[in-house]
């Protein structure tokens, strides 16, 4: 009977030491799968702050160009004040044309009526 139950607390050291080993294996598995994730959010964290200097980048590139284009619609938009000044002042223009036009037509038409008056010097006979 003691060597019955020697050979059971024999087993039950020997299923001890296996189950202990197993435990530090796992142990030892968690801890490498642990430093592995840690490994791997350090690298997705640079990741991140790289990205977000890029997007940083970005965004002073974006605000440069919104601030160009606000700069060339202004310039767009006295463009195209000055083109439709310079359309009223053709307006304008062809309204002095027609203008000056009917003035030369008036003067033509007065030329054409007046008389002619020729003018003589007295004759010495006249006297």
């Amino acid at each position: 009977v003691i060597t019955l139950l020697e050979e059971i607390l024999q087993r039950g050291d020997t299923q001890i030491q296996k189950d202990e080993q197993a435990i530090k294996d796992h142990e030892e598995d968690c801890s490498k799968k642990v430093n592995d994730y840690e490994e791997q959010i350090k690298k997705q964290k640079g990741l991140i702050v790289e990205r977000q200097g890029e997007i940083e980048d970005i965004q002073k590139r974006v605000t440069i160009v919104e601030d160009d284009i606000a700069t060339n619609k202004t310039a767009l938009e006295k463009v195209i004040k000055e083109i439709e000044d310079l359309g009223d002042l053709d307006d304008e223009r062809k309204e002095w044309k027609k203008r000056s036009d009917r003035y030369e037509r008036a003067i033509e038409a007065l030329s054409q009526s007046q008389s002619c008056l020729l003018y003589t010097s007295p004759s010495p006979r006249d006297s």
